[in-house]
């Protein structure tokens, strides 16, 4: 059995950010006399009855869950680099801008960025078949036809499972499942990626735990 991957390459990117927590609480009273200590206007004196109270507002009667809703379902996603990310920054400083705060503005830098394009994984014998997945976060690029290569059962990634391998990996997509092995530490797969590529595979397919085995995203080095 082989597969052939296509994924897409990394990109560098120069992106503005904007790193700022906001949190708003309730302020004085209406009506209350100005010049006063605290305690005399009846604000809460200590601070943790301050947390208190802007916790409160948080929960209850901010705009928290409206900025939630926009970021989440009006701009979508927001990653690093990526046209969501530009709206996101966008938003965000009109909004902190109209909260009154001075000297909002965005700062650009380079970083090394990744972003995700089509994507394609197929079984090509005994019997042609596409898969439903996905490209881990940082997968470098494919030569242009992609990479074509036998399927070795990998286990769990463990270096105990691997060693027992011998030299099977050689060449060959190591197929992981995402879970610790009996009696074993759960491992990342960056750290199994690392593991299967000091043993000379071409590649690593981590099987998906999820319920309806969803294909999983995520950052691999």
């Amino acid at each position: 059995m082989s597969h052939i991957f296509n994924v897409l390459p990394r990109a560098a990117i120069v992106a503005p950010a904007a790193l700022l927590l906001l949190m708003h609480g309730a302020g004085p009273a209406a009506g209350a006399e100005k010049g006063k200590p605290e305690a005399a206007r009846g604000a809460p004196a200590s601070r943790q009855d301050r947390v208190a109270l802007v916790a409160g507002a948080v929960y209850s009667a901010s705009e928290t869950n409206e900025t939630l809703r926009y970021l989440c379902d009006e701009i979508g996603s927001r990653l690093s680099g990526t046209v969501g990310c530009d709206r996101a920054l966008e938003y965000a400083e009109k909004l902190m801008k109209s909260y009154g705060l001075s000297r909002v503005h965005q700062e650009a830098y380079e970083f090394p960025g990744w972003f995700r394009g089509p994507f394609r994984c197929e079984i090509t014998s005994p019997r042609p078949f596409a898969m439903h997945a996905m490209a881990l976060a940082n997968t470098p690029s494919t030569p242009a036809g992609g990479v074509e290569a036998e399927v070795v059962d990998a286990l769990h990634g463990n270096p105990v499972e691997l060693d027992r391998l011998g030299d099977a990996l050689k060449g060959r997509f190591a197929l992981v499942i995402d879970e610790p092995m009996p009696g074993g530490r759960w491992m990342h797969r960056s750290d199994i990626m690392k593991e299967i590529a000091a043993r000379g595979a071409a590649g690593m397919i981590v099987q998906s735990t999820e319920p309806g085995q969803l294909p999983m995203t995520g950052t691999c080095w």
